[in-house]
């Protein structure tokens, strides 16, 4: 990850400032994937409720902590650092020590040939974790590409309050991950289908919440927040949040299909996304500028939406069939 991110930022040929804040994001980032491994041993032992706590230090910690550090000194390099420490010192002393010391057996010694096979058998699960990344920030990508700092800020703080509807439905959806995982492995497939039905509904009706707020008051309330005008962005801002509410959806799917192994369908899925998002963000943003990223933001996630959709009833519809045989 660090290497490709030094690799990136040579290419970018970015300023030794804007650098350093990108490598120190990667960092924070290695630090959260170093994180999953510890989570994975969690859950295996039904302890999922601890990495909630987990995740929930982290993220209010790490955000009291990073606007505390950048109010009182202003160095972004300084409140990225603190995040970094904090997510590191959180890992070792409470997901360590605290809740997977005892759940390791450190007497095992590592197989190589297992490692192989994990690495052979997940590469799909990396390689789409990787290309949905790109879906989800190709349009940043092409604004960073055509446009100035300035409307590359402003496409952030519109694009910040979307991130609250995928939020919420890992919030509710992680709890039921190991209960997904048992009725697909009894052949419980209704009973599968009819809790990420509940869910589905759960994550539109708080979708339609936040983007009817987001109309509302959501510029009244980012300008206040950032200290810019963001009047002229309101529906920027609407159109955002509604596109998420299908994001939200399609991770859903994405859980579903991963439940079913079936990975391979969604590379395919997310590679046909990612070629879309290259050629409509770079064409829109080059032409519309801010509304181009809006509108190209919205056609790659709804794209998205489509093929998960279509593919997870094709893939329960067979499972079904054959579970009748």
């Amino acid at each position: 990850m660090i290497i490709l991110a030094i690799l990136f930022v040579i290419i970018k040929q970015y300023t030794a400032y804007k650098s350093s804040i990108f490598l120190l994001l990667c960092c924070y980032k290695a630090t959260e994937a170093m994180s999953e491994i510890l989570y994975g041993i969690m859950q295996k032992n039904e302890f999922l409720y601890k990495v909630g706590q987990s995740l929930t230090i982290k993220s209010i910690g790490g955000l009291l902590l990073f606007l505390s550090i950048d109010a009182i000194t202003h160095n972004l390099i300084l409140a990225c650092s603190s995040m970094i420490l904090l997510n590191i010192l959180v890992m070792y002393f409470f997901d360590f020590q605290r809740n997977c010391r005892n759940l390791i057996d450190f007497g095992t010694k590592v197989n190589r040939t297992h490692v192989h096979q994990i690495f052979k058998s997940e590469f799909f699960v990396f390689a789409n974790s990787l290309i949905g990344i790109y879906v989800l920030n190709a349009s940043k990508y092409a604004i960073d590409n055509y446009l100035t700092e300035d409307i590359q800020a402003i496409f952030g703080y519109i694009m910040m309050p979307a991130t609250i509807i995928n939020l919420f439905t890992q919030l509710i959806f992680m709890p039921y991950l190991t209960k997904l995982k048992e009725f697909y492995e009894q052949k419980k497939i209704k009973e599968l289908k009819k809790i990420a039905f509940q869910i589905k509904m759960a994550v539109i009706g708080f979708g339609i919440l936040a983007t009817t707020l987001g109309f509302l008051i959501g510029p009244e309330v980012l300008s206040f927040i950032y200290g810019e005008n963001l009047m002229a962005y309101r529906m920027n801002l609407s159109v955002i949040l509604a596109t998420y509410i299908l994001y939200g959806i399609s991770y859903i799917n994405l859980i579903l299909l991963t439940t079913t192994r079936d990975t391979f369908i969604q590379f395919v899925i997310y590679l046909a996304t990612a070629i879309v998002a290259y050629f409509v963000s770079n064409a829109m943003v080059k032409t519309m500028q801010i509304n181009g990223a809006t509108i190209s933001c919205a056609i790659t996630l709804g794209i998205q939406f489509l093929l998960y959709a279509i593919c997870t009833r094709i893939v329960f519809y067979k499972i079904e069939q054959t579970n009748l045989k």
